[in-house]
């Protein structure tokens, strides 16, 4: 490796969908790296969460960044940095990130970027979840097939069992406003509906967005949508208070980290009517515990965390991560996480 030449390690998972092979996403990354002058690509593939030694291990000692990679605590340490001396820049493999403590990778001039590529996938898995619980498409589709319609006894075919709801003309609350949540009201103004967001950072929303404080995106709430990071202000954000607040009859639709919902809380929620419905992308536990409240509630529609999980996000989040590493070597930094935040 030449003395110009920066060494980028590439921690891949697999593609995690049929519609895309893990060998076009290697050629993906290889070949948008090697666009850029003077990067050395290599790909390192754990296939697990690794141990902060397996993950130190992946990590080539002269590395000047890493792509894909977890933004964790738990890997990036003290330890972790003495190691990867050369380490000027690293990247997380999605929207989300581990709340921590960022002033050791500022104190040594390392800027952590998240890698958004998904926001307007995620945005209508949301409103597949809410068009489900309003629509229920898929109980539907079940009944119509399973139904013998000849029989004296089967049920008048134009009927609605169990009855629907619609999006338009009621109020979506967004929690969380930044680039999925942007995406999501977007697609609530074209349904019709008033939308409402809450979120500490944005001061200039579109002009069909009122942004509001959390008590009052609570009150007004139909539908009330989390798109927000995992921290300690935020876990179990969705808890008895909180939903004692909430519209009677509202929805509640998560597609971010199941933790920001305290499931107990919700599950009574949602068995004592007080809520509609719920849709649900992510649990605090994946995959559920067998006790998992939630399991229980025929008023919620539960996924296996895939909202992300398309053949154009896949290969988005490749784009994504070598044009932000490239707006890095330019000299303008975007989706930075750890810079000081007033």
């Amino acid at each position: 490796m030449s003395v110009d030449t920066k060494k980028v390690v590439v921690i891949k998972v697999g593609s995690g969908t049929s519609n895309v092979s893990d060998q076009e996403l290697d050629q993906r990354w290889i070949s948008e790296l090697t666009r850029i002058p003077g990067v050395e690509p290599v790909l390192r593939k754990p296939g697990h969460f690794p141990t902060p030694q397996e993950f130190s291990d992946l990590v080539d000692a002269d590395a000047s960044a890493v792509l894909g990679a977890f933004v964790a605590s738990s890997l990036l340490t003290e330890d972790f940095f003495d190691a990867h001396p050369k380490l000027e820049y690293y990247a997380g493999q999605a929207h989300g990130y581990e709340a921590m403590d960022f002033s050791g990778t500022r104190a040594r001039g390392i800027t952590v970027v998240n890698t958004p590529y998904g926001a307007n996938t995620v945005a209508e898995y949301a409103f597949a979840l809410l068009m489900e619980v309003y629509h229920h498409v898929a109980q539907r589709d079940a009944m119509v097939r399973s139904t013998d319609w000849q029989a004296p006894e089967a049920p008048h075919y134009m009927r609605a069992y169990p009855t629907q709801d619609e999006a338009f003309g009621k109020t979506i609350g967004i929690f969380g406003f930044g680039k999925i949540g942007h995406c999501v009201a977007r697609i609530a103004n074209g349904f019709g509906m008033r939308v409402l967001a809450c979120d500490r950072y944005v001061t200039n929303p579109p002009e069909y967005v009122t942004m509001v404080d959390f008590d009052e995106l609570l009150a007004e709430s139909d539908v009330l949508t989390l798109h927000a990071s995992l921290n300690p202000s935020t876990k179990n954000l969705i808890n008895d208070e909180a939903i004692a607040k909430m519209r009677d009859g509202a929805v509640l639709i998560n597609t971010s980290r199941g933790g920001l919902v305290d499931e107990e809380a919700l599950a009574r929620a949602l068995k004592s009517g007080k809520l509609m419905g719920a849709g649900l992308d992510v649990l605090q536990d994946e995959p559920p515990l067998p006790t998992n409240p939630l399991l229980s509630c025929e008023n919620a529609v539960i996924t296996n965390h895939v909202a992300w999980l398309t053949r154009g996000s896949r290969l988005r989040q490749v784009d994504v991560a070598v044009e932000t590493y490239q707006a890095f070597l330019e000299g303008h930094p975007i989706n930075v996480i750890n810079a000081v935040r007033e």
